[in-house]
């Protein structure tokens, strides 16, 4: 994956939201979609395919919301259900 070096420079919609959600590299210096995907327990290859198809599942999208609730309160990007909303597959 690329290195972005704020969650801003994503080329999408979804990308910059995941950047915001996902914990720095392990040099402390950027957003890491590898770390978050490890983090909310999915293999990488899940994160590409999310990105790919700018969708996710109802599930995936509360894991992400509740791994950020779990964050230091000076870390958390405080994205909630309305943020993914235009991402999530209807079920």
């Amino acid at each position: 994956m690329p290195v972005f070096r704020e969650p801003n420079e994503g080329p999408t919609a979804l990308h910059r939201l995941l950047l915001r959600l996902a914990p720095t590299n392990k040099h402390g210096q950027f957003p890491s979609l590898l770390k978050l995907s490890k983090v909310v327990g999915y293999h990488r290859s899940a994160m590409y395919l999310w990105l790919a198809q700018q969708k996710v599942t109802p599930e995936v999208a509360q894991r992400l919301i509740d791994y950020d609730k779990t964050r230091p309160e000076s870390e958390r990007a405080g994205v909630t259900r309305a943020d993914f909303e235009p991402f999530v597959y209807n079920t």
